[in-house]
């Protein structure tokens, strides 16, 4: 049992999410983080005036294209590993300069906003301990 969500990504196996004393999921990590949304393309253009023919080839994958200026990526919604590998040929065949591109899963700390609608707080034990109150 842990609210850290570091120790749970490293070590659990079936995730019960619990928010204000209910269980409001159980599942497996992945099963969680597929509940949270899907998985994303994110590609980072090394010439950031590719950022236009970058977003106009990402659409072509149907989904809407998210671009964000200052990092030098397009980003779209992705099933998994076969529209990153598809999305890798556009570019490849492209004369697009391409950094990096990868696929970009919900975070546990995304599921548990999904879910919840706030941010996991981390526990203050100071606040629980009354010695250390009075210190």
């Amino acid at each position: 049992i842990s609210h850290d969500l570091k120790v749970v990504r490293a070590l659990a196996n079936d995730i019960v999410v619990i928010d204000r004393g209910a269980i409001i999921a159980h599942g497996t990590p992945l099963q969680l983080k597929q509940q949270a949304g899907a998985a994303s393309v994110v590609i980072t253009v090394s010439d950031d005036a590719d950022l236009p023919q970058a977003r106009d080839l990402l659409s072509r994958s149907g989904n809407e294209v998210f671009v964000d200026e200052n990092a030098r990526t397009v980003t779209t919604a992705a099933a998994g590993l076969s529209d990153l590998t598809r999305i890798a040929g556009w570019f490849d065949d492209s004369q697009i300069a391409v950094d990096d591109l990868g696929l970009v899963r919900p975070s546990l700390d995304d599921v548990f906003l999904s879910l919840t609608g706030h941010r996991a707080r981390r526990r203050t034990w100071d606040a629980c301990d009354p010695a250390r109150q009075a210190g």
